[in-house]
């Protein structure tokens, strides 16, 4: 069950609580049904103003209520651009970075991404992230550095639209599933350096809507 907490929503959670004693137990007592959020955060220089202090708050309480549970996380902004350092100023973003261990699903929606400008996630402990989505609205593709993605030891699903990824050719050979867009650069040696791929989905990047056409694109059995 996925809790939406972007745009003053607050979460299925907070309306299962709300219907009964009974339901309310239930759901207290149930990490699964916090660990699933979808979150608009902002900078570390931001979260004291009212929405956003409301919003952390809020988002702080289903990081509690989740425990030790794997987290599936859908983020519409980046505010580990800088430095883990910065984020200690933000008590959101400092659990979030301690809890990283716990990350099991994780997708990023961005108007642009400066992954030049973003160290950050060298520092994250992500041992246990299993997929990575990143969807760039920019019409600039973005680029997506090894330096990125030399933590995620056991991911096995990618899906990128309007950004390109490159990596070390020793790095993510386990990946099964891989979602990428058709017209991407040197496409076919990122491909095949994932000698355990099973399914492939290509889409067209020059489409007004990719992730529409990830949708209807077609996998390939290989």
């Amino acid at each position: 069950m996925h809790n939406d907490l972007k745009q003053y929503s607050c979460g299925m959670v907070s309306i299962i609580l709300s219907v009964c004693y009974r339901w309310h137990l239930i759901a207290v007592n149930c990490p699964e049904l916090w660990s699933q959020l979808s979150l608009d955060l902002c900078t570390e220089y931001q979260y004291d103003n009212w929405y956003n202090s409301v919003m952390t708050k809020l988002a702080l309480l289903y990081l509690e209520h989740s425990g030790h549970h794997p987290l599936l996380l859908s983020f519409n902004s980046i505010p580990w651009k800088y430095s883990i350092d910065g984020c200690a100023n933000h008590p959101l973003l400092q659990k979030l970075s301690d809890q990283s261990a716990q990350w099991k699903h994780v997708s990023f929606s961005l108007a642009e991404y400066p992954l030049q400008e973003f160290p950050a996630w060298i520092d994250l402990d992500l041992p246990g992230l299993e997929s990575f989505a990143l969807r760039v609205e920019a019409n600039e593709q973005a680029w997506a550095l090894a330096v990125m993605l030399q933590n995620f030891l056991i991911l096995c699903y990618i899906s990128s639209s309007n950004a390109n990824l490159i990596w070390d050719e020793t790095l993510l050979i386990d990946v099964q599933e891989l979602h990428y867009n058709v017209d991407c650069w040197n496409f076919y040696n990122i491909v095949s350096q994932f000698s355990k791929l099973v399914e492939l989905h290509v889409g067209n990047a020059s489409s007004s809507n990719v992730s529409e056409s990830f949708k209807l694109s077609t996998p390939l059995q290989l």
